[in-house]
Order: structure tokens, then C-alpha cells, then sequence
């Protein structure tokens, strides 16, 4: 293969927009998707909590687990973040989305229970409206969540409880039909704002109690520090926290990423040394070191280089922080700098939804609150510019 198609071979397995195949995924030390199994099988209401670093892996863990539980389980990941408002999600959303999306996804739309479900949520319509021509076809449940969420939101409060009966309802069909008991993969919801998330997990955690079926669903890693999250946790058989790896030479995580690079043949277009940089540079997260990655790869095509040599990483590194020279406010540079135990608590949760402070899991199976590598570098690199500026 020509060296330049190779380059361009490797950055498209390296894209962290897109999922990760079956033949790049690098199963883990402890592997998630083998717990989850484990802590779903014990009740038919199975619940589990999964929270993490943003970056950290855990849409791709959630597809893994979807692929080997398939046998066992109707297992539907509808796609939440798209579909639906999550600064106002309720419970009775995201049970009825679901149940919808999964009928239409099985095939079961037309079942007398899920049709039922789907009249319960369309507002008052012209009986000629869709066939009149030129018209707009009538929505599926789906396009209704996405083209107006709150107006769904209003029929489903006409009758809270009706809905909640009817989608359970609903759901025992779509068990019934499949033959095998369905688990929930609520992904996404890690993407709410604190207070929608304290919302939905905590004032409303009496309806995810209620939840008929089995479900692992995400949340904002910040909630778990909050003094409220022991009443959380009561709502759950199990939370899952997914960590970054540390990556000094030697320990697993080290030999995880260098694994995800072979995979994607990314040790084949840079030299041992400068993989282990960005190994080190990555953080732990399996996102921003594909992002460092292909951004290293890419500066090395456009100069009309075959390989990715020391000023392309120097380069992607300085291109991935970028965001954060931009984001970071005074007060989170000084949160940065304190010990955990010293920060206040509402900024330790902005840094953590930025990505700018990382729970570590260390190799003795300790947490570890650190700053991101590549902020902690960006800070080293203002500190030196105000003591030059003040000589």
C-alpha cells in the first residue's frame, strides 16, 4: 500500500466520531460489558448506574455489552441526546420514547398496546390531516419526541399515570414477542445540565424505582460527588464508575492504549517514543487519544509526510487543548491548582463536565481526582508567561 494511503487508512481508524468496530475494540482489564451481565441477571428490574469521564469509553462499552448480551436479552439503545430535550427528560419520557422506538425497531409498531401508547401522545388533529395532497405525512411517536418535546410533554401529563400503565403494557408485548426479557440502555443522559440531572435522579427517583424492566443508564459523573447522591444510589443494585487508566509504562492502562494504536495500525506511522507520548498526552481517555491521533496523522499528510514525526504530535496536542484556552475561567484555574479536598464543590463539578479534572482509577484500585495532562500543561504554560510578563 502506497505510504500516502496508508496514512489516510489509519486516520479514518482513528476518527473518535465514529463507533468503534468490532475488530478495533480492545477489551479492558476488568471488562464492563462482563459486570453488567453479572448485575442484571439477579431481578427483572435490574438496575444499574453507570457514570464516567467524559471521553472515558462508556457509549462504546454500552454497544459491546449490547452485542454479547444479545443472545440472552432484547437489549435497545434508542438514541436519547438526538431525539430528546434533556435539559427537561422526565422518567415518563424516557420509559415511553423507548417502548416506541422499540416497537418501531422490532417490527411491532402495529400491536394493539403500542398503538394505544402512540394515540395517548398525538394532540388533536383534522381528520384529514396527512392525506391531504401536498400535506405532511402524519408523525411517527419518534418525530414527535424530536420535532416538539415539550408539546409530548403535555399530553403525557394529561394522564401521568395512564401513560406510565399503557407503556408498561406496551413493554410486556415487545418481551412477549421477542421471547426474551428487554434491558434499557439509557445513553446519554451523562450529557445533562446538574440541575436537570439533580431532577430526573433525584426528585423524580421514585418513578425510576417503578421502572418495569431491567436498565443501565448513564448520568453526569459531577452528580456522584454531590452529598445528595447516597439517596441516588438507593434507586440502584449497582453504580458502575468507569475511570481513566493511568498510563505509565508498565501498568495496564499503558499496554491498553498501545493496543488500541496496533489496532488501528498507528504504530506503524510513528516511532515507539512518540506513541508513548501520546499515550501519555491522552490522559487515559480513549477519545481524546484517538483525537491526538488522528490530528498528529492529519498535520503529517498535509505536509506530505508518510509518518508522524515530533512536531505533528507537538502540534496536535496544542490543537486538541485549544478548547480548553477558551473555556477555563480564572476561578478554574485556581480550582485546578488546589487539592481536592479544597475546592468548592460547584467547581469541581464545572471541571469535571469540562474534562478538565479526570478520576483517575489507580493501579491499587484507588480514585484519583487529577488534572487533565494537557490542561495541567496549558496551566505550566500561563504560569510561565505571567512570570515573564512580570520580569
Amino acid at each position: 500500500m502506497p505510504n500516502a494511503d496508508r496514512l489516510r487508512k489509519v486516520i479514518a481508524a482513528c476518527d473518535p466520531s465514529q463507533p468503534v468496530p468490532r475488530d478495533l475494540y480492545v477489551e479492558r482489564p476488568n471488562p464492563l460489558s462482563r459486570r453488567l451481565r453479572n448485575e442484571i441477571a439477579h431481578a427483572a428490574s435490574a438496575r444499574v448506574l453507570l457514570v464516567g469521564p467524559p471521553g472515558v469509553g462508556k457509549s462504546t462499552e454500552l454497544i459491546r455489552f449490547q452485542q454479547e448480551a444479545a443472545r440472552e436479552y432484547t437489549v435497545v439503545r434508542p438514541p436519547l441526546d438526538t431525539h430528546l430535550d434533556l435539559s427537561i427528560v422526565s422518567w415518563h419520557d424516557l420509559l415511553i420514547f423507548t417502548v416506541l422506538w422499540a416497537g418501531d425497531l422490532l417490527g411491532l409498531s402495529q400491536a394493539k398496546e403500542l398503538q394505544q401508547l402512540s394515540d395517548m401522545l398525538r394532540a388533536p388533529e383534522p381528520r384529514t390531516a396527512g392525506f391531504i395532497e401536498g400535506g405532511m405525512p402524519l408523525l411517527t411517536p419518534a418525530q414527535r419526541f424530536r420535532n416538539d418535546h415539550g408539546k409530548v410533554q403535555k399530553m403525557i401529563s394529561i394522564g401521568p399515570a395512564q401513560c406510565w400503565d399503557v407503556a408498561a403494557a406496551a413493554l410486556a408485548k415487545l418481551e412477549k414477542s421477542s421471547g426474551k426479557p428487554l434491558v434499557m440502555l439509557l445513553d446519554g443522559l451523562e450529557k445533562m445540565g446538574p440541575d436537570g440531572a439533580k431532577q430526573l435522579y433525584y426528585h423524580d427517583g421514585r418513578y425510576l424505582r417503578q421502572f418495569p424492566c431491567r436498565m443501565i443508564v448513564t448520568a453526569p459523573l459531577a452528580m456522584s460527588f454531590e452529598p445528595y447522591f447516597g439517596d441516588i444510589e438507593e434507586s440502584f443494585f449497582m453504580i458502575e464508575r468507569l475511570r481513566a487508566s493511568a498510563t505509565s509504562e508498565g501498568q495496564p492502562g499503558f499496554d491498553f492504549f498501545r493496543e488500541i494504536a496496533r489496532r488501528r495500525g498507528a504504530d506503524e506511522v510513528m516511532s515507539p517514543e512518540l506513541l508513548k507520548d501520546a499515550i501519555a498526552w491522552g490522559g487515559g481517555l480513549p477519545r481524546q487519544f484517538l483525537q491526538l491521533l488522528a490530528t498528529a496523522m492529519t498535520h503529517a499528510a498535509i505536509e506530505g509526510q508518510s509518518e508522524v514525526d515530533a512536531e505533528a504530535v507537538t502540534r496536535a496536542r496544542l490543537r486538541v487543548t485549544e478548547r480548553w484556552q477558551y473555556q477555563l475561567e480564572p476561578k478554574d484555574i485556581t480550582s485546578l491548582g488546589l487539592p481536592d479536598t479544597k475546592r468548592e464543590r460547584g467547581d469541581r463539578a464545572r471541571l469535571l463536565r469540562l474534562g478538565a479534572l479526570v478520576e483517575y482509577e489507580m493501579p491499587d484500585g484507588t480514585l484519583k481526582l487529577d488534572p487533565n495532562p494537557l490542561v495541567a500543561a496549558l496551566l505550566e504554560r500561563r504560569i510561565h508567561d505571567e512570570l515573564r510578563g512580570r520580569g
